[in-house]
């Protein structure tokens, strides 16, 4: 518990400082630029996104830079909007130490247009420490609420309603789409939740949550804002792509078909929407999709994306769009940062930003440098696709700090970043594990333990990591379903009607990534499983080497697969 007992102190501190800001109301009709008799005959309307920020608060005082500068080359001649796609806050010790906060901080002082919610908007549960409801009284979306209630703009989402009347939600400062007159010209947003919401995060903290058509939604808010003086329509999707190439915009041949913003672009009816900006992919996208400009900006505050119009202000019409490839916010191997320059000056990093988010900075540098006791000998590599030893060391630090257990099991998806070599920190242990989880227990048979692992292979998730089993999966040579084949660490096999008791995070136990059955599981009330990881890591001390056989032997996998998803021909 003294992990746990350390948050809650540095949470508290970081809360109290954060305390007092006090949203200013939504106005649909604020201008964004100089009044209108200042303003030539056409102006250009520079729109600005980012995504998945992940609670990187720090590279969003080097983007406020290259916004500062944006507004400088658009003074008397346009506009610039600022949209997130979503995932603002859960990533980075700064922004989980106080729930997001320094994000919505550092929004708030870069002047934000709006933002989408995105599916790990919903991880932190309940205001205070609790990731999930622990009472009648808990609001299993009160951290997201209060960081609503905090943005001084807008949060748009057209397709989140409730199972039970059907219907948006009521909470604060989210609407299903905003207005907002930029530079003379009246520009409308309508946001969009990914389909994968329910199952990419907590599924005790949505469990009333649903989401709606996306198409649907989109032509309804689109003609709906056009009737009201819109000329500009623009989408905001925690929904994304994914290309290979970004410099030529109309040059789509890189980019794989099928992705979920694609889908959308192309069911949409012409004109519908005069751009969009994506998330959730964590992929670069600058294109023309089915003839609307798209922008996605990877993730983690690398990158941001532009799609500038041209645009006639005594009707709105639009003369050009131009799509520009995702922008660098740092030099490459730049550390620390070095924007460089932009729009022919030098970047400088805002202070006004930099003095937002600097409590929350200083609170998490604090304990990101607390030792663990531990030497890393060679770096920890990061795979979706196979077994490594990261994704088995965390599985066997699972099981070690619950032994009572049979098997552990560590979701791909988990795992955020490698291990680097040298002295292990906390904020290197964060890093790769970001995630507020607790511990989950399930009684499971062996023939659902087995269902479980052709999930696993058949999903788009990063591959699963198994300590206490190890699992051989293999085509069936008289057709049918694969063949999975468990065995205990004693070598014995797992039967169909065997029952085991497996401990994973709580977000796989309830029904995240759609992996264990559904059935509820028996959530712990203590510390968070990464400080249990800790102080199993504490304990152990020593040295960690990624080529240590006791964690990944290539001869003697753990989880051995003909291919990923698994395909079996037909004999």
């Amino acid at each position: 518990m003294r992990q746990s007992n350390v948050r809650w102190c540095v949470w508290g501190l970081v809360w109290a400082i954060g305390c007092g800001a006090s949203p200013a109301p939504k106005d649909a009709t604020r201008a964004e630029a100089p009044g209108a008799e200042a303003l030539p005959a056409e102006v250009t309307i520079t729109v600005l996104g980012t995504n998945d920020l992940h609670g990187h608060a720090m590279e969003a005082s080097y983007f406020a830079g290259f916004v500062d500068r944006l507004r400088e080359v658009r003074r008397g001649n346009g506009a610039v909007l600022i949209f997130d796609g979503g995932d603002l806050f859960q990533g980075t010790l700064e922004s989980n130490l106080a729930e997001g906060k320094a994000i919505i901080a550092a929004y708030n002082a870069i002047g934000y247009t709006a933002s989408t919610i995105g599916n790990h908007e919903f991880d932190y549960g309940p205001v205070g420490p609790a990731t999930t409801p622990r009472t009648p009284a808990d609001d299993p979306r009160g951290a997201l609420k209060a960081r609503l209630a905090e943005a001084r703009f807008p949060f748009v989402s057209a397709n989140l309603v409730s199972k039970v009347t059907g219907h948006a939600f009521d909470w604060p400062n989210l609407e299903p789409s905003t207005t907002v007159n930029a530079a003379g010209v009246r520009v409308g947003v309508v946001g969009l939740a990914t389909a994968d919401t329910p199952r990419t995060t907590l599924a005790t903290n949505v469990t009333d949550l649903a989401v709606g058509d996306a198409v649907e939604a989109t032509r309804r808010e689109a003609e709906r804002m056009r009737a009201s003086g819109a000329t500009l329509v623009l989408g905001v999707g925690h929904m994304g792509g994914k290309c290979g190439e970004n410099d030529v915009a109309d040059d789509i041949s890189s980019c794989a078909p099928g992705e979920e913003a694609f889908r959308l672009l192309d069911a949409l009816p012409p004109g519908t929407l005069d751009g969009f900006i994506g998330g959730h992919t964590h992929q670069f996208v600058a294109h023309n999709v089915a003839g609307v400009p798209m922008i996605e900006s990877g993730a983690m505050g690398r990158a941001f994306g532009r799609i500038d119009f041209r645009v006639e202000r005594a009707t709105g019409r639009i003369l050009e769009r131009r799509v520009f490839p995702p922008q660098l916010i740092c030099l490459p191997d730049s550390d620390p940062c070095e924007p460089g320059e932009y729009e022919g000056a030098t970047i400088v990093p805002n202070a006004s930003v930099r003095a937002a988010i600097a409590p929350y900075l200083d609170a998490a540098e604090v304990k990101q440098h607390e030792p663990l006791g531990v030497m890393v000998e060679g770096t920890f590599g990061q795979a979706g696709d196979r077994e490594t030893a990261l994704g088995n060391l965390l599985a066997d630090l699972i099981l070690t700090a619950r032994p009572r257990a049979d098997l552990a099991v560590m979701n791909g998806g988990g795992i955020r970043a490698p291990l680097p070599e040298g002295p292990l920190t906390y904020g290197r242990f964060f890093q790769v594990f970001p995630f507020d989880n607790r511990f989950a227990t399930l009684e499971v048979s062996g023939a659902e333990l087995e269902a479980l692992v052709l999930h696993d292979l058949r999903s788009g998730h990063g591959i699963a990591s198994f300590a206490g089993v190890s699992v051989r999966a293999k085509c069936n040579p008289k057709g049918g379903e694969p063949l999975v084949e468990i065995r205990r660490a004693n070598g014995a096999r797992v039967r169909p009607k065997d029952r085991l008791t497996v401990v994973a995070s709580d977000f796989l136990m309830t029904g995240g990534d759609g992996m264990f059955p559904a059935r509820p599981p028996v959530i712990e009330d203590g510390a968070l499983m990464r400080d249990e990881l800790v102080r199993v890591l504490r304990e152990r001390a020593g040295s960690l080497r990624p080529d240590d056989p006791v964690l990944y032997d290539p001869a003697h996998p753990r989880f051995a697969f003909p291919s990923r998803p698994i395909h079996c021909a037909t004999p």
